[in-house]
C-alpha cells in the first residue's frame, strides 16, 4: 500500500489517497479530500471503499 498526497495549489484541490494492492484487490482509496472556495475549506468525504 502507498500513501499519494496529491496537491493542486493552482485550484486549491488537495487529496490524501491509499493506493496499491491488498492480496488480490486493487486499493484506490480517498482518505481526505477537501477543496478551498472563497476562503472556506470543503471537505468531501469518501462514502464508498473502491476495492
Amino acid at each position: 500500500m502507498e500513501v499519494q498526497l496529491i496537491f493542486d495549489t493552482v485550484r486549491d484541490h488537495y487529496q490524501w489517497m491509499n493506493v496499491g494492492w491488498e492480496d488480490l484487490n486493487r486499493i484506490y482509496r480517498s482518505i481526505v479530500h477537501l477543496d478551498i472556495k472563497d476562503g472556506k475549506i470543503w471537505l468531501f468525504p469518501e462514502l464508498v471503499s473502491r476495492r
